[in-house]
């Protein structure tokens, strides 16, 4: 504070709620006084609810985050690539997809941002296989659109445990599914609207 410009510089270098002040200004006749309001908010403060994940291999996952303070967050990133088939949700944080790939327990730094400044919190991710053994079949995207007269191939991205599969209801005109792999194959030679179909293994 200068005491002769009433000027307030320098750089804050802690998180302080706010405060009024009540700044005094003298001279030869007498003093007057007005009050400013000055707050230094904290960075962002975030948590994962745990912090080490065993996720299992082609089941779908959602891990949600917890923010103690310093928001509201504008940007969530992880410093390196979370495992193949997961993704962190860059508005809220979030980690899900499906993974496809085993892995060891690995460290993931994430960073958030705010209006008042960047932190980073540290999840630990592993992949194991399916503990119970029970089948599993997921395709990478849940909207196919295909050409009706061209050739076609729609392949899941991760098969375990499987015996037999079956698809309802019956596929487009030209298509093929295979019991075993789960690949949808053929030349579509009909046009078909939008339809859900339910694979089960």
């Amino acid at each position: 504070f200068d005491t002769t410009t009433g000027i307030i510089s320098g750089t804050p270098s802690a998180p302080k709620t706010i405060t009024t002040y009540t700044v005094t200004a003298t001279n030869a006749n007498g003093s007057g006084t007005t009050t400013i309001n000055i707050e230094v908010p904290s960075p962002p403060v975030v948590n994962y609810p745990d912090t080490d994940y065993t996720l299992v291999l082609g089941a779908a996952a959602n891990i949600n985050p917890t923010v103690v303070s310093g928001g509201p967050i504008t940007r969530w990133t992880t410093t390196t690539t979370l495992p193949i088939g997961l993704f962190i949700d860059p508005s809220n944080g979030t980690i899900s997809g499906t993974p496809t790939v085993l892995q060891t327990n690995s460290p993931y730094t994430v960073n958030v941002r705010s209006a008042f400044g960047t932190s980073t919190t540290n999840i630990n991710i592993e992949v194991i296989a399916d503990p119970t053994g029970l089948p599993i079949i997921n395709y990478n995207s849940a909207l196919n659109i295909l050409i009706l007269g061209n050739s076609a191939n729609i392949y899941p991205t991760y098969v375990s445990n499987v015996v037999n599969l079956t698809i309802t209801p019956a596929l487009p005109t030209g298509l093929v599914f295979d019991t075993t792999t789960g690949i949808i194959s053929g030349t579509p030679s009909a046009p078909k609207t939008i339809t859900t179909y339910t694979v089960t293994a």
